[in-house]
């Protein structure tokens, strides 16, 4: 055991009805008999994840154990709707829910177990490394967002917390989007415009990747919020850092009119808070800078004009999911069009995904940022 006490994990101890029990940096932590745990991968304010592999299958498994579920109403609440989400949700660039236990508690059970598959590290650590990111990095990472997108919005279905933290990532570059904690279901009887008038929590999404209409506070809105922070990701990629680091809302207001140039009468008039409006008012009328010196990297036009589509400051300016995808910027990306959607079973990637993944994959110093996110 070795091994495991230098990673803080001691055990198992056998304790019944087919599960095993592990001290995890001094946390009890229980998984099926037939998981072997390897490791603790990650500590945060909603759980504990470690590394296991399902002996009967041989698999590298995640396992999430939300601790103390019922102690707040909003953490409930949260795990809640993860899980139903996760079971609901079946694609290839969405994490899928492999299994969900409480162990050994029964009905008295305070904590849960989240079982997923595991992931080599996430995008927020890609963009950290050295390693360096070629354009067909940052077009195969940037395609398969949208895919998951489009196929989570085609299910009524908004994220509402997209940010490289939240996107998983494997050696061979394949990504998939995770933490639907804070996603919300926004049905509307099947009338996609009617989206933005059902009342929904102005408080969601990382602040340096919430839209203006949540800085804002507005209750109101639509799946234009996850093509918002998807943009910001889209830069990050390029810039190796944040676009809008905001200390707060206000800063975080400030640098996005800065950024796109202060909105026009019609656009501020969307805001559905009378001080955000008097706020943006007292800036004065700002011009905005190039997407250039946005992003000094990104030189062809075609990835402004695509960039410049999802950062408009009127969300019914930015372009949907399916338009991104469409875009000539990922004219090399282009695949059947009703592969990502719920509606229909999702095909396989194409030959030019496939080719494209190869590409990635040799390309790529994975191994070096895949090591790095396990230090």
């Amino acid at each position: 055991m070795s091994t495991s006490q230098k990673v803080g994990i001691t055990g198992p101890e056998d304790v019944g009805n087919g599960f095993h029990r592990y001290i995890v940096n001094n946390h009890p932590f229980e998984v099926r008999s037939n998981f072997k745990l390897q490791k603790s991968i990650g500590i945060g304010a909603y759980g504990l994840v470690c590394s296991a592999i399902d002996e009967t299958t041989k698999q590298k498994i995640a396992i999430k154990k939300c601790r103390n579920v019922f102690k707040e109403l909003g953490d409930c609440t949260r795990v809640l709707r993860e899980t139903k989400l996760l079971r609901f949700l079946k694609h290839e660039n969405v994490l899928s829910l492999m299994d969900f236990y409480v162990g050994t508690a029964g009905d008295s059970f305070q904590d849960v177990y989240i079982v997923t598959e595991f992931f080599d590290a996430d995008l927020n650590t890609v963009i950290r490394s050295k390693a360096g990111l070629s354009e067909t990095h940052i077009k195969y990472f940037f395609y398969q967002i949208l895919r998951g997108l489009k196929y989570v919005h085609s299910a009524n279905v908004i994220h509402r917390d997209l940010k490289p933290a939240n996107l998983l990532v494997q050696l061979n570059c394949d990504l998939k989007i995770c933490d639907f904690g804070l996603a919300r279901t926004c049905y509307t009887g099947g009338d996609p415009d009617k989206q933005g008038d059902v009342e929904m929590t102005e408080y969601v999404c990382t602040r340096w990747y919430r839209p203006p209409e949540l800085l804002a506070m507005n209750k109101h809105y639509d799946h234009t919020v996850d093509v918002w922070a998807a943009g910001c990701i889209f830069a990050e990629l390029y810039n190796r850092k944040p676009l809008f680091p905001g200390e707060d809302y206000v800063l975080q207001m400030k640098m996005v009119c800065e950024a796109i140039g202060s909105p026009t009468p019609e656009e501020l008039n969307s805001f559905e808070n009378e001080e955000a409006r008097k706020y943006v008012r007292n800036l004065g009328a700002v011009k905005g800078k190039a997407i250039s010196e946005l992003i000094p990297t990104l030189t062809d036009p075609e990835g402004q004009d695509f960039f410049k589509r999802m950062v408009a400051f009127d969300p019914k300016k930015r372009l949907n999911v399916t338009g991104l995808m469409a875009h000539p910027f990922m004219a090399s990306f282009t695949m059947p069009p009703t592969s990502p959607w719920r509606i229909s079973p999702s095909l396989g990637p194409s030959k030019t995904l496939r080719s494209q993944r190869q590409m990635c994959f040799v390309r790529s110093s994975s191994r070096r940022w895949c090591s790095e996110s396990q230090r």
